[in-house]
């Protein structure tokens, strides 16, 4: 168990949080009317559910490892207001933030609908976009994004490579010969994908990463834009690469392999490659998802590194498939034609 985990699960931890929600309320001249309530106590975020005289308010503590998430939010919800959910407050070195329960998410809506998904990465798309500009990029840099640009990735891989392969065969992250030896060999197609990318016409942009219904809110009134919540994952990186997670989920809930010449699939990327129209024809734009998809299992590979620095070794332990899946799977296909 990791050792934040260890003080979320304390009372004097919890005391802490309730007195400064209690401040937070007093400056907003609410009441709270019950305890916080636990609602997800997992190893890398806590979520508290509060109740008060104006309806219930979630509190969120990051790990140690993301505690930039509070203040990237806080500042994304500044630069697109009508896009973010809004803390009430944030405390930016615990990485504590209070939002007003914005209703429900796209979990409430039917799982294996297409048009579900067209909308929600069409409106996604503008979101990107809205945020582009060179004007909000050095903010949200100052916020603490993660920037992974496609021209430093083959370095990346080396330096990966050279971390995991070279480690002692008995450490959990321990990566064996024969997986490292299949991404040596193959150095320049991931090179030659992430040349596409870098010398394409799209330029970098917000990645949420973590892209599913349950972090998106379902608007108030039809046709309303769309807002987005849990942006701990989120990278500066190509905006196609965001469409990993949606891609994996939609393979999910689907139940089937992600064929090209589905029409969902085909319908679906296609929503979201039209808002891109400005960069190129769609041949051009569809030409480049599938090298974002793949390098997007480097911006995985980062997060998990990152989640597990300090962690003890039963923690490894218990993440080490996950950290090194992106790795073995960075050469297979995402889009597989039946």
């Amino acid at each position: 168990m990791a050792y934040w985990h260890e003080e979320w699960s304390s009372q004097e931890w919890l005391e802490t949080v309730t007195t400064w929600v209690d401040h937070v309320l007093q400056v907003y001249e609410l009441e709270r009317t019950g305890d916080l309530q636990r609602r997800r106590d997992r190893d890398f975020s806590a979520l508290l559910a509060v109740p008060t005289n104006l309806g219930r308010l979630w509190f969120k503590a990051s790990n140690p490892n993301q505690l930039h998430e509070a203040t990237l939010t806080a500042q994304l919800s500044e630069l697109a207001p009508h896009r973010v959910a809004k803390p009430l407050s944030i405390e930016p070195n615990l990485g504590w933030s209070l939002t007003p329960d914005y209703g429900e998410t796209f979990m409430a809506l039917p799982a294996a609908d297409p048009a579900v998904w067209q909308l929600l990465l069409a409106d996604y798309a503008g979101f990107q976009q809205e945020l582009a500009g060179d004007g909000f990029r050095e903010q949200i840099f100052n916020a603490g994004v993660m920037v992974l640009d496609p021209a430093w990735l083959p370095q990346y891989v080396e330096s990966q490579l050279e971390i995991h392969a070279m480690s002692d065969p008995d450490h959990p992250f321990h990566l064996d010969g024969a997986a490292a030896d299949r991404l040596f060999v193959n150095m320049d197609q991931i090179q030659q994908w992430c040349t596409m990318l870098e010398q394409g016409p799209v330029p970098l942009m917000l990645d949420h990463q973590d892209l599913h219904r349950h972090n998106v809110l379902v608007p108030a009134t039809m046709g309303s834009p769309l807002r987005y919540l849990d942006f701990s994952d989120t990278f500066w990186a190509h905006p196609f690469s965001s469409l990993a997670k949606p891609l994996r989920t939609i393979a999910a809930e689907f139940e089937t392999k992600l064929n090209p010449d589905d029409p969902r699939i085909v319908a679906i990327l296609g929503a979201y490659l039209e808002k891109f129209s400005d960069y190129g024809c769609p041949d051009e734009m569809y030409e480049l998802v599938e090298p974002a998809l793949r390098l997007a299992r480097l911006q995985e590979h980062q997060i998990w590194m990152t989640l597990m620095a300090g962690v003890d070794e039963a923690t490894q332990r218990k993440y080490a498939a996950d950290v090194l899946r992106p790795l073995r799977q960075l050469l297979d296909p995402v889009l597989i034609t039946a």
